[in-house]
């Protein structure tokens, strides 16, 4: 039997594992974050919500052409923000290590707080990383109006959650439309013309 058969059925039997997943950088850090704020259990205003006013916040100064020059300066609000929030919470981490073979680990819990819970303090503490590496503005809500989901925007022009409330968005400006109209209409003009042209020169 001819090498390159052999080689064919060979290949039929390999089995290839699954197709690795991208990760986006700060997306497993956002995901505590997500989960916290998709809780139905959160205070009802907001306004409570130091983690929410974080977000906000640092959203709202991303947004800003030159934060403090154009617009508000929440930079100090900020700060006020998480340095009092640390300090009502009694925030710090607990580290233990362990041995694995001659090798060890280090795992990390918060420690008790009387004024939030453990999954309060992950993503607050999450919210701070994501600073750090730049990305905290990338957790936004969906702005399609009456949709407002939470979630981690994987590009920094990324507005919308999913492809559906963004092609609802879209499909409902009018100005997007009337353009639309008019490039498919110049669209099919050209198209005419050109077989139009066509034509002639396979008359003659």
């Amino acid at each position: 039997m001819p090498k390159h058969v052999i080689r064919r059925e060979s290949s039929q039997n390999t089995q290839t594992g699954k197709s690795r997943v991208h990760t986006f950088q700060g997306e497993d850090l956002a995901a505590p974050i997500l989960k916290w704020l998709a809780r139905g259990d959160r205070p009802a205003d907001d306004r409570l919500d130091r983690l929410v006013k974080l977000v906000r916040l640092e959203f709202e100064r991303s947004r800003e052409l030159l934060p403090g020059v154009t617009g508000e300066d929440r930079a100090p609000r900020i700060v006020q923000l998480v340095n009092s929030t640390m300090r009502l919470w009694d925030f710090g981490l607990v580290h233990k290590a362990t041995q694995t073979g001659h090798d060890w680990t280090v795992a990390w819990r918060s420690k008790p707080s009387k004024e939030a819970s453990p999954a309060e303090i992950l993503a607050f503490h999450n919210c701070l990383l994501l600073k750090q590496q730049g990305l905290l503005h990338r957790i936004r809500q969906c702005a399609r109006p009456g949709c407002q989901e939470w979630f981690f925007a994987k590009f920094e022009h990324q507005n919308f959650h999913s492809d559906v409330c963004r092609i609802a968005v879209l499909s409902a400006d009018e100005t997007r439309k009337e353009a639309r109209k008019k490039y498919m209409r110049d669209l099919r003009a050209k198209k005419k013309v050109k077989k139009f042209r066509s034509s002639k020169k396979g008359a003659k």
